[in-house]
């Protein structure tokens, strides 16, 4: 029986290899074209001799990344950056835990609305948001238009705006969506018995976080930081 059914397993398995390359074909192209070209161009135009406006002499050298690890301003720069979106990234760990676990264990109907309100704040444009921060914080943004409304101020306070804490609010209120979602997304694997189980035998709330929560959703956390 087994030798009479060998035969017409090794076609299956073609059919389903080709089913798998013509339904996975155009993904692959079109993140080849959209990601991984561009990146490679990118690297390849490190290696080569900046001609300025944009254009690059196709000389090979090693003095773009030299140029980045010695000069005080470049590393100024990437510590800045670096620096930012560590705290950003921390920032939004920090409010997003919260959120993704009362999504996950406190709400039943309200669940798929709470994860349709946080998916409907990602379809305003980057620049919408980065906009609605500038009338925020601004010179004549609603906070500094307040406090010399009231007296408390006689000009406007720029450092509102032109600040680390400021970006690092940009930032936070871009990437805390995603952070929530995929929090969530990673505590759909947790079952509810397990935090009754931990609350049982006592565990405070604290620690069935840390010692439940935190480690199954870890894949989570992981993403988010990325």
């Amino acid at each position: 029986m087994t030798t009479a059914s060998a035969p017409g397993i090794a076609p299956a398995r073609r059919r389903r290899r080709v089913a798998v390359v013509l339904l996975l074909g155009p993904a692959v192209l079109l993140v080849g074209g959209a990601l991984l070209i561009p990146t490679i161009n990118l690297l390849v135009q490190s290696f080569l001799v900046p001609s300025g406006y944009g254009q690059v002499s196709y000389h090979f050298t090693f003095a773009n990344y030299s140029g980045a690890l010695t000069n005080p301003t470049y590393l100024k720069l990437a510590m800045n950056s670096f620096g930012l979106g560590a705290f950003a990234a921390i920032a939004c760990l920090v409010l997003g835990y919260p959120v993704a676990f009362f999504i996950s264990f406190r709400l039943t109907r309200g669940k798929n609305m709470a994860l349709f309100l946080v998916v409907a704040s990602l379809f305003s444009s980057y620049l919408v948001r980065l906009y609605a921060w500038y009338t925020i914080l601004g010179e004549h943004g609603v906070i500094n238009s307040a406090l010399i409304h009231f007296g408390i101020i006689g000009k406007p306070l720029m450092f509102l705006l032109f600040s680390r804490w400021a970006v690092l609010t940009a930032f936070v209120n871009i990437f805390l969506p995603y952070t929530i979602l995929m929090l969530t997304s990673a505590m759909q694997n947790i079952h509810r018995d397990l935090l009754e189980n931990a609350g049982d035998l006592g565990a405070s709330p604290l620690l069935t976080f840390s010692r439940i929560v935190l480690p199954l959703s870890m894949t989570g956390a992981i993403g988010a930081l990325i």
